[in-house]
């Protein structure tokens, strides 16, 4: 009996201290769910039995250790360390330079006045036309005659409707390298034989009315070639180009066009007795046959993928068409202004739609939300003819980037999105 009563107080000497490390860490649990000052280590001192038995103890726990910070102190940790990332990602870039990353929080750095994106704002134009025009939209040029008599026409009006694919086979086969759909135009002299026409008692009448004479940019640099960025009108042939030699361009691509209809009807048996020209159709002069394009997501696609100036001019005026009425640059251009100001962007202010003239002027968030909303058109997302020191798509599953006029900046961009802030250690929840 003794001996059960001189160890009662020992029993009740290590209970209690046993229970003082655990209502200590009770205490720091709470008191650490709503800020985290400092790391305090409980230590919870060794009981030496009088019976001389082996030591009885718990060995440093800090009370602050991934096993017990809450979740809540963690993610504001992660949250801050990814604010600090972003500050200095924004104070990297460097005058006349802009920076957008898509995502959560984002970055938004613009130029004052904005910067001159080159190709890179060719996306603006290919999602502003998928809005305007929709993707499902063709470019459509028909023939229509005056004065059909069974096989006799009179005059013979071929009408532009602006597609910028409109080629003959021969030169469709010499551009085969480039992943285009290509408009056959033979198809227009098909029809007429089809329909029994033998011969054309008038001219034949190239009309590219739609849109206006600019042909092309007065501002463009001398070193842009025509075989780079040619003559844009409403109806242009094999893209203005008289033989499939690059160096043999028309001066007058509607001139040409017509030209190229009366070869085409000649080599089919057709009589053209006279002359092609230039003209605007008179009113009521009824069609005879209409081919029509690729839908313009795939010409979309081949623009962006190609990086086919020709193209984005084209579709500039296209659209100013379908806003305005009328088919012009500065038309297009305001049209565009205001679809990127509805999508919340930036201002532009586009002088042309390739990107080849020196005043042109865009954001970076503009270019962003252009390539959210037309990123499909992109085999793997990412833009491909982005000049060094630019950059428009996403890597992988990391936020969008948009970055203009620094390699510096896409460094830090793409560092920032690389590098998660998915680690913490002890040390950066101290005060």
């Amino acid at each position: 009996m003794s001996a059960r009563r001189s160890g009662a107080p020992r029993t009740a000497a290590v209970v209690t201290i046993a229970l003082i490390p655990a209502l200590g860490l009770a205490a720091v649990w709470n008191w650490a769910r709503d800020e985290v000052r400092s790391i305090p280590v409980v230590t919870v001192p060794s009981v030496v039995p009088g019976d001389g038995s082996s030591v009885v103890g718990v060995p440093e726990v800090q009370a602050l250790s991934f096993r017990r910070v809450p979740t809540a102190v963690i993610a504001e940790v992660q949250e801050q360390e990814s604010a600090a990332r972003l500050a200095g990602v924004v104070d990297s870039v460097p005058e006349g330079a802009c920076l957008a990353v898509g995502g959560q929080p984002g970055i938004r750095v613009e130029a004052d006045g904005g910067v001159n994106a080159g190709a890179l704002q060719r996306i603006i134009v290919a999602a502003a036309a998928l809005e305007v025009l929709g993707a499902d939209h063709r470019f459509s040029t028909s023939l229509h005659a005056d004065g059909l008599e069974g096989p006799v026409i009179g005059d013979l009006y071929i009408i532009g409707g602006g597609d910028p694919m409109l080629a003959t086979s021969s030169f469709a086969d010499a551009m085969r390298s480039v992943p285009h759909w290509w408009t056959p135009v033979e198809a227009l002299a098909d029809a007429l034989v089809l329909l029994g026409v033998e011969r054309i008692a008038g001219d034949v009448v190239a009309d590219g009315s739609r849109y206006d004479d600019d042909l092309r940019p007065s501002d463009w640099p001398a070193s842009v070639s025509l075989t780079e960025a040619g003559r844009v009108d409403s109806l242009v042939v094999d893209r203005g180009r008289l033989s499939t030699s690059p160096r043999n361009v028309a001066f007058d691509p509607v001139q040409a066009a017509a030209r190229t209809l009366v070869d085409l009807l000649r080599a089919r048996g057709v009589v053209v007795e006279g002359f092609p020209r230039t003209g605007t159709m008179p009113p009521d002069v009824p069609p005879v046959a209409t081919v029509r394009g690729e839908p313009l997501s795939r010409v979309l696609a081949g623009m962006l993928n190609t990086d086919d100036a020709d193209i984005a001019e084209f579709v500039l005026k296209e659209i100013g068409v379908r806003v305005s009425g009328r088919g012009t640059r500065i038309a297009g251009v305001e049209a565009i202004a205001d679809v990127v100001a509805s999508w919340g962007s930036a201002g532009v202010a586009m002088t042309d739609g390739s990107g080849l003239g020196p005043e042109n002027r865009v954001s970076c968030g503009a270019l962003l939300a252009a390539w959210e909303r037309a990123r499909d058109l992109l085999p793997d997302g990412n833009v491909p003819f982005a000049a060094a020191g630019d950059v428009l798509g996403a890597i992988d599953d990391r936020p969008p980037v948009a970055a203009v006029g620094s390699a510096s900046v896409i460094a830090d961009a793409l560092r920032l999105i690389s590098e998660p802030v998915d680690r913490l250690s002890i040390g950066e929840l101290s005060p």
